[in-house]
């Protein structure tokens, strides 16, 4: 979307993200932000600098040109407090839970940075906890875009894309789930891609045949 022109990533730790998005030029502000200085000083400013010294070395530019031809802020802050209106049209958040996440990603601050875009990846993809973070968005307005998932080191992640709406309530009716995004794209999305969320759904639904025994909270069912 060419009206967001800026992308924070909370969480930032090796600061990749951030470093790999101000190469592409396509946003006029990037920044990564953690809650942690040493994780910042030992993790994203260690490897930005890497970056820094390999374009000097390469292309014989100064420091200070290198520096403006990847430009990334990097600074230690909790969730959104530091980031300013205007500063964050995009929302990055990957490697925490729903509830941290969620913590983070109130309505209040989403609306006091005018975020217009949520990218987010939670480290459990359980359905019940992923439950939680679409239904808290989409009932303060947030509507679902796309997913998509892969598999690393035996463990499922799903990454989902939210854009703002006018809305001020979506109806529970009305509500997607968790890989509906997925399940409607299974005709056209990547060969790779399709055989996971396959993996992903038989997998979890013999896990919640096994616990019916017990009780699926209403959650689970609607799932």
């Amino acid at each position: 979307n060419n009206r967001l022109k800026t992308i924070v990533d909370i969480g930032t730790d090796h600061g990749l993200l951030p470093i790999a998005l101000a190469a592409t030029k396509q946003f006029e502000k990037v920044a990564g932000i953690d809650i942690s200085q040493q994780v910042l000083s030992d993790g994203a400013m260690a490897l930005y600098h890497e970056f820094l010294d390999h374009l000097v070395c390469v292309r014989g530019c100064t420091f200070e040109n290198a520096a403006s031809q990847l430009p990334v802020d990097f600074y230690c802050a909790n969730g959104l407090v530091k980031v300013g209106r205007g500063d964050g049209d995009i929302v990055c958040i990957a490697g925490m839970g729903v509830k941290t996440m969620l913590k983070i990603i109130t309505p209040a601050e989403l609306d006091r940075v005018q975020c217009q875009a949520l990218l987010l990846q939670p480290t459990n993809s359980k359905p019940r906890n992923l439950i939680q973070l679409y239904d808290a968005l989409q009932k303060s307005g947030w509507r679902l875009e796309g997913e998509r998932i892969q598999k690393i080191s035996s463990r499922w992640y799903i990454s989902s894309a939210f854009s703002k709406t006018d809305q001020s309530y979506t109806p529970l009716g009305t509500l997607e789930l968790p890989g509906s995004k997925l399940h409607d794209c299974l005709n056209t999305s990547s060969s790779e891609m399709k055989t996971e969320f396959v993996k992903y759904v038989k997998h979890h639904c013999s896990w919640l045949e096994a616990d019916k025994k017990f009780g699926l909270d209403s959650d689970e069912q609607r799932w």
